[in-house]
């Protein structure tokens, strides 16, 4: 059995889905229609209604193929839709499938798009920001292959806006589309999460020199007391003043004797001290008051 959309059961859009004839003993049918062949439809285990009867794909039957094609109307429904065909021949056998819409927030067929925007379909969610930071996908028509993620979602007028323009062409009342489940995160909205923290284990420095190591590096110099040595120096007053917070972070100097040298802090206390081991001394006679230095990187 094939189906529009590779095989895709989007629902509440148009599809179509071929298949073969076969007889009663399970081989192809070759012959032509016979009787009053009919399509039966069962939406969500409800009350079975008529639906349009089967086409014969080949004039001459070589490929004992048909094919049904259902209407956004029947295609709207909440779980399965369970399809029959009967009266073929009185060789041929009937037959039942299930469709079962793909998983989605929303799918259907849009009804307008701009450069940045897509008109979802009439009986889309009418609440704002519904589908803020799912992807939407168009799966056929004009647009077809291309996805983004909508930022913006109007209830009213069920228009969604993307987070950047169409590659090529934008959506009209021809694109299938289909919203995507939300998978790596419920969050109702995108971009970055508001956080209000006033204190990182306990200190308004840490939060701010934690912000700095998590954008790249930290800029400082050494200060004068306790002088420096090969194994230890002392940073500015910018610095954290949690003991240990940047053990196993990587020292780096920019300017003086040490430029370009690099060493992993062994230890750090509240006096703004780093400690280096022996084995990664600095070389003699080592850093010099005033070099500059930055601090990269926190180990696992």
């Amino acid at each position: 059995m094939a189906a529009t959309d590779g095989g895709r059961c989007i629902r509440n859009a148009p599809y179509r889905f071929s298949f073969q004839f076969m007889t009663q003993s399970g081989n192809q049918n070759n012959n032509a229609f016979d009787g009053s062949p009919t399509t039966k439809l069962s939406k969500d285990f409800a009350a079975t209604t008529d639906g349009t009867p089967p086409t014969e794909k080949d004039a001459d039957h070589v490929s004992a193929l048909g094919y049904v094609d259902l209407s956004v109307g029947e295609m709207t429904f909440s779980y399965e839709l369970q399809v029959e065909v009967d009266n073929i021949t009185s060789s041929t056998a009937p037959f039942t499938t299930i469709l079962k819409g793909e998983p989605c927030l929303d799918s259907g067929v849009a009804q307008s798009g701009a450069a940045t925007s897509i008109r979802l379909r009439a009986s889309a969610s009418t609440v704002n920001d519904t589908y803020n930071g799912a992807t939407i996908e168009i799966v056929r028509g004009a647009g077809a292959g291309q996805v983004r993620t909508i930022t913006a979602y109007v209830g009213s007028t069920t228009t969604a806006t993307v987070d950047r323009a169409w590659a090529t062409t934008s959506p009209t009342s021809t694109s299938v589309y289909i919203i995507h489940p939300r998978i790596a995160s419920s969050h109702p909205t995108v971009g970055v999460p508001n956080v209000n923290v006033a204190q990182l284990l306990g200190e308004t420095t840490a939060l701010t020199v934690m912000t700095e190591l998590y954008n790249g590096a930290i800029k400082d110099a050494v200060t004068t007391t306790p002088a420096p040595s090969t194994t230890t120096f002392t940073g500015s007053a910018a610095l954290s003043a949690t003991a240990d917070f940047y053990n196993r972070c990587f020292v780096v100097f920019t300017t003086g004797d040490m430029q370009g040298l690099m060493r992993p802090v062994s230890d750090y206390s509240t006096a703004k001290l780093f400690t280096f081991d022996a084995t990664d001394a600095w070389p003699t006679p080592g850093p010099g008051i005033n070099d500059e230095f930055v601090i990269i990187s926190y180990r696992a």
